[in-house]
């Protein structure tokens, strides 16, 4: 089975080289999809969102969210052996299939481009019928990457609209450089009703995600995703980190700082009757 496995790899292999120096569409759509790639995941690791993922309740979050697509494609497969299926016109709306995407949005969005790459492997190995992903589970894969990494800002923590414009943001980049490369790859010409039909089972799913996800509240993120490294947390805790490492190598003779005291009784001693000032020894002699 290994040499099987092999064989099959190393043929496909040669055929895409062959391809990559016949077709330039498809030469810099690949390239374009590893750039950002490589952009996303440098960007989470850099604020080393990796390390989440070794948190319990980062995977039980993570494993609902895949667990939720599986329900839905699940659901969405079996409404469409319905005899009433079939005399029902096509509807975005009606399509639940890509609507499995609403639960993978939001883990992207939550913890970082990593995990949303994660989450997309998880639900390759769901839906796993070869040994190699298809071309639609990487392309899943390149956009959760890219809603991880543009859920860094604008932040949905910080705006309501962040997550439904990330979302729509992160689609139109990975079907514009990996999808271009995936129908040119399996059609000999891009024309609109080529795309059309690439997208018109994809994009009422994207849509129903993005205004389910407008209904959250940044102050919903930011409680029940507290262990996210893309939290703001995280960065407070970097700069009161760098305040400390201030104050040691402050030198010799300096004056003192006096840091704000919340208390109003002590304020009061000092004779600090505006908030949130800061105020030197010298200044109260």
């Amino acid at each position: 089975m290994f040499e099987t496995c092999y064989t099959r790899l190393v043929s496909e292999v040669q055929g895409l080289a062959e391809l990559f120096r016949s077709d330039p569409i498809l030469t810099y759509g690949i390239l374009a999809a590893l750039f950002l790639l490589i952009v996303s995941l440098g960007s989470g690791l850099a604020r080393v969102d990796i390390i989440s993922l070794g948190k319990p309740q980062v995977l039980i979050h993570i494993a609902v969210a895949v667990s939720l697509a599986f329900l839905l494609r699940l659901l969405s497969d079996r409404l469409s052996t319905l005899p009433i299926q079939s005399s029902v016109p096509y509807s975005p709306i009606l399509n639940l299939t890509d609507l499995s995407r609403f639960p993978l949005y939001l883990a992207a969005l939550a913890y970082g481009p990593s995990a949303g790459l994660f989450s997309a492997g998880l639900v390759a190995a769901y839906h796993a019928d070869t040994p190699f992903p298809s071309w639609n589970e990487v392309i899943l894969g390149l956009e959760l990457a890219l809603v991880g990494w543009l859920s860094i800002f604008p932040s949905p923590r910080q705006a309501r609209w962040a997550g439904p414009l990330n979302v729509v943001i992160a689609y139109l980049l990975a079907w514009s450089t990996a999808g271009l490369a995936f129908l040119r790859y399996t059609s000999s010409s891009i024309t609109v009703p080529s795309l059309w039909q690439q997208h018109q089972e994809v994009v009422g799913g994207v849509v129903l995600s993005a205004l389910l996800l407008y209904l959250f509240r940044p102050r919903w993120y930011r409680r029940r995703f507290p262990h996210s490294r893309l939290a703001s947390s995280h960065s407070e805790a970097s700069n009161e980190t760098t305040t400390i490492e201030a104050d040691v190598q402050r030198p010799p003779g300096s004056p003192q700082v006096v840091e704000d005291e919340p208390k109003l009784e002590r304020r009061q001693q000092e004779g600090i009757t505006a908030p949130n000032r800061t105020v030197e020894v010298d200044d109260l002699v």
